[in-house]
């Protein structure tokens, strides 16, 4: 933990304004009780084994087929980009394990049979040993970097740039603000007038032919305003280029103005499609509606993004980590009462089962290597009086420490079960493309959890606490089985965790996500439960 905090520390600016700086982060949603007395709630949170483990070279892979390979082949798939949700409870290999396998193998021309065999496996296990890319979706932004105060915000918070345009000096809007409903409302009103446009066809695979002269895309970016009407002469193809990079930022895509693949299949989503993502985000938020607070964090699980809302003014951004697949973040409504500093963690029955018990079967040292102990009751036991194979298992606690997936520090939560926001021990993966940050248990991860709190305890009218003075408190812990200091609220502040694969900004820009954990199915499901909450 100590070493967490000199890493925090060195990384903190100079100046006050570093608060709001440090935000380009990550909110990992899970934590645990942190009293010594009662055993604390578990909280859904990845294993801390590093990166995920590698595959037997000779694998053998078949449909239906369960176990610790299918797991751990779902695990590579989802640090490589390609998650997928196991059909039922179990890890199985499933049809939809088999696209995902597929997917992967066409994108690293492979032959794409969706059944990993050796050339497959290797290029697996090249990722568990290799830092994610930052392919797709742009990087996010270093502790520090690229904050600048927003013009005209309250208080002292600022603005940090967005993952797909650094360096602009727009800020970067709200996805809920309360103005939502009616913008939503009219953009399905245009995409509906859209489905009759009979020059909306798809787009045909790449061909030498300049952008300009790609009939339906430049029919796709002029029904969605990206350009005025069919430009001509010499400013044709810039004028198209332009447009397509705007057209790529809205849809979550890296910003190139070239038609890659990853931007002919966003535009080959049926118009239908994009329809249906805009009317459930509409039943999401009018079942937010009138329920905002003028400020509240808002966390947006498809877009793996969340924001610090002032009064309809966006104060802060950062990109997060959220559920995988097959562990997906739920929606809620809950508020935050206090910021727990170097937090233990308690891990879910689900994880010891699932996870940690084939771990420690293969290495018995395992807990002891990762700063864990087994308990039952308050009494700690010897793993080796445990049945990994069958259970009953304990209780299994981490201590707080440099590889305590919460992190430096996490936030309490009024509502929301199991799930929390917290630091990460590992920052480097917020770095990684939007497809990369679906990689938790559940759990929201922030880069800096510091930099958050003091954001959100200054406006809770705590003025004294900075990100230094966190910083000092947080080094006051002595290294042990303890969590640290509990600092309490005088005012919780309101959070949103939400689902938005669509949303409309205030300036009447349409961005779309990909439907990941495929609820737009079904959004009055999805919205009932917010609105219950």
């Amino acid at each position: 933990m100590q070493n967490m905090l000199r890493k925090l520390s060195a990384a903190l600016p100079a100046s006050a304004a570093g608060v709001a700086l440090i935000l380009t982060t990550v909110l990992p949603v899970q934590a645990d009780p942190d009293r010594p007395q009662a055993a604390p709630p578990v909280h859904h949170h990845e294993p801390m084994h590093g990166s995920p483990l590698p595959l037997p070279p000779q694998a053998q892979f078949k449909l239906n087929q369960c176990g610790v390979e299918v797991a751990t082949l779902r695990r590579l798939l989802d640090k490589a980009g390609f998650p997928s949700a196991p059909a039922k409870k179990t890890d199985c290999y499933d049809l939809g394990l088999l696209k995902s396998v597929r997917a992967y193998q066409v994108s690293k021309r492979l032959k794409s049979t969706g059944i990993p065999r050796l050339e497959t496996i290797a290029k697996l296990n090249a990722v568990a040993r290799s830092a994610p890319q930052a392919v797709g979706e742009k990087a996010a932004s270093t502790v520090g970097a690229d904050l600048r105060p927003a013009p005209g915000s309250t208080g002292s918070l600022g603005r940090v740039n967005t993952d797909h345009q650094p360096g602009s000096e727009t800020p970067e809007l709200p996805m809920l603000d309360s103005h939502s409903v009616e913008r939503l409302e009219a953009a399905i009103s245009h995409y509906g007038r859209m489905l009759t446009d009979k020059s909306l066809v798809r787009v045909p695979p790449p061909a030498k032919a300049p952008l300009s002269h790609i009939k339906p895309l430049v029919a796709r970016l002029t029904a969605e305003k990206l350009l005025a009407n069919h430009p001509l002469g010499a400013d044709a193809e810039a004028a198209v280029g332009q447009a397509l990079k705007h057209w790529q930022m809205l849809y979550g895509l890296r910003s190139t103005g070239t038609l890659d693949a990853a931007t002919r299949a966003a535009v080959n989503v049926s118009i239908s499609v994009r329809l249906q993502q805009l009317k459930a985000t509409l039943e999401r938020a009018n079942a937010l509606r009138g329920r905002l607070d003028p400020f509240y964090v808002i966390v947006n699980a498809a877009a793996a993004r969340g924001q610090i809302v002032d009064h309809d003014r966006t104060v802060a951004t950062m990109p997060v980590i959220v559920g995988r697949g097959s562990r997906r973040t739920p929606e809620f409504v809950s508020t935050i009462p206090d910021i727990q500093l170097s937090p233990t963690w308690t891990l879910p029955p689900t994880i010891i089962r699932k996870d940690v018990a084939p771990l420690v079967l293969k290495n018995a040292r395992y807990l002891d290597e990762h700063h864990m102990r087994a308990m039952v009751g308050n009494r700690v036991v010897d793993p080796a009086t445990i049945n990994w194979r069958r259970g009953p298992f304990p209780r299994i606690v981490q201590r707080p420490g440099d590889d305590n997936p919460l992190g430096a520090a996490r936030f309490g939560m009024a509502r929301g079960g199991a799930y929390y926001i917290h630091g990460t021990s590992r920052p480097e993966l917020l770095k990684g493309r939007l497809d990369n940050r679906f990689l938790s248990s559940g759990c929201v991860r922030v880069a800096d959890p510091f930099a958050l709190g003091a954001v959100l305890l200054r406006h809770a009218d705590n003025p004294e606490w900075s990100v230094d003075k966190l910083l000092e408190r947080a080094r006051k812990h002595e290294d042990g089985w303890s969590p640290g200091e509990r600092i309490l609220f005088k005012k919780p502040v309101q959070v949103i965790v939400t689902y938005f694969s669509a949303w409309v900004t205030g300036d009447g820009a349409v961005h779309f996500r990909r439907d990941v954990y495929h609820r737009d199915k079904e959004p009055a499901l999805w919205a009932s439960r917010l609105a219950s909450k």
